[in-house]
């Protein structure tokens, strides 16, 4: 697992279910204010947890990056404060048996965090154990409007091999989406 030694460490560790409500709010945000996922309405604890049981289930990874600082004062004893701060997960593509060792790619980081290396963190992490479970290549779907994620998956390794124009309907516009692949 990754560590940071700058300011708070920061530990990729496999998602528990403790983690769900903050993923669940981190996800809530992107949905409301984001094209970085095509829902539309919010998703509560409950089908979160199903969620992540059903990727267990299937043998999808799924990792959190969490910040874990240190209080040392002296009144007190030193506590850890620990905070997840985004998370990444492999799912499956398509149900055919003929996809099995395609996966797709999901990865939200909390605002305010984004832009410092957490979502490399996480894909560094994750790759290996796609390696491991034997997947061939993982897809990423990225609304081509947000040239940040489009520049963000491109300097993760994954090329675009196509546009898939007006598929996605949000906020009262269609959007393209671009399929990024990355062979392992």
């Amino acid at each position: 697992m990754a560590t940071s030694s700058a300011g708070p460490a920061v530990v990729i560790r496999p998602m528990i279910a403790d983690d769900l409500p903050v993923a669940m709010v981190i996800l809530n945000g992107a949905i409301l204010t984001s094209t970085a996922t095509f829902r539309t309405d919010p998703v509560d604890l409950a089908e979160r947890r199903e969620w992540l049981v059903g990727l267990a289930k299937d043998n999808y990874p799924c990792f959190v990056a969490e910040s874990i600082e240190f209080s040392n004062r002296e009144s007190e004893t030193t506590a850890k404060v620990t905070r997840v701060l985004g998370w990444c997960n492999l799912s499956c593509y398509r149900s055919l048996q003929g996809y099995i060792n395609t996966v797709e790619i999901s990865l939200y980081i909390q605002e305010g965090f984004r832009g410092r290396g957490l979502g490399t963190k996480l894909i560094n992490d994750i790759l290996p154990e796609a390696r491991k479970r034997g997947y061939r290549t993982i897809l990423a779907m990225v609304a081509m409007e947000n040239e940040i994620n489009v520049r963000f998956w491109e300097k993760q390794g994954f090329k675009q091999c196509g546009v898939l124009r007006g598929v996605g309907r949000k906020f009262d516009r269609w959007l393209d989406v671009g399929v990024y692949q990355l062979m392992l």
